[in-house]
């Protein structure tokens, strides 16, 4: 399907909360994940890791439907053959049928400023059973109003390296080893010296089941 492969590993590069993402599909996928709406496409790299989790957790691969108000990044996300579905449009008002999705993705795409209404209208494609992953950059006072809504909210620090769940304040281990979890305590006492001189963003995730990441 991809004919040069240098260029493919290239354009999909590494932002830094593949982890996390894929540790939150793993706590869903005894559910069933038929429809996936990947808000803000881009290159498409969020369908791609759907569906390299899906095949290697040998799990039916689900359907996918992808938006985004770029054409040209459209055209080159229709070029890879990842979606199956492919649509020009506004992500604050995606003209798409309510309650239909499985498992909402949008990374990076809404403005803090507008995530109320953003939230809003996620809530309408969502069923009850339908898990909602986010990531935004970080805006003090906001994550108070996606807690109430039902989120679970984590600050990433450090690319990635670092997690802290918003509530309790814990640091999250990048991986299940004694290494890692010796590292993360190295890291949390950087993060207390030096969070207000690091960039920082958030992930939230909303689901039937939303357990925290903190969990194998």
């Amino acid at each position: 399907m991809y004919d040069n492969k240098k260029s493919y590993t290239y354009i999909f590069h590494m932002p830094g909360i593949e982890a996390w993402f894929w540790r939150m599909l793993d706590q869903i996928s005894h559910l069933s994940i038929n429809l996936v709406l990947d808000i803000g496409v881009g290159l498409g790299f969020w369908g791609f890791m759907i569906r390299s989790w899906a095949g290697m957790r040998e799990l039916e691969e689900p359907s996918l439907v992808g938006i985004d108000v770029n054409k040209v990044r459209l055209a080159t996300a229709k070029s890879l053959r990842i979606y199956d579905e492919l649509i020009v449009a506004d992500a604050y008002c995606p003209p798409l049928r309510p309650g239909s999705f499985d498992l909402i993705v949008a990374v990076e795409v809404f403005d803090s400023r507008r995530l109320t209404y953003a939230v809003q209208q996620l809530d309408k494609l969502a069923s009850k059973e339908s898990t909602i992953f986010l990531s935004i950059p970080f805006r003090a006072g906001y994550e108070d109003d996606l807690v109430s809504n039902g989120y679970r909210v984590y600050s990433i620090f450090l690319r990635g390296l670092l997690l802290v769940d918003t509530i309790t304040g814990r640091v999250i281990p990048y991986h299940k080893s004694t290494f890692s979890k010796i590292t993360s305590i190295v890291l949390a006492v950087a993060w207390r010296l030096f969070r207000r001189k690091s960039i920082r963003y958030v992930i939230a995730f909303k689901g039937p089941e939303s357990k925290n990441l903190n969990s194998y």
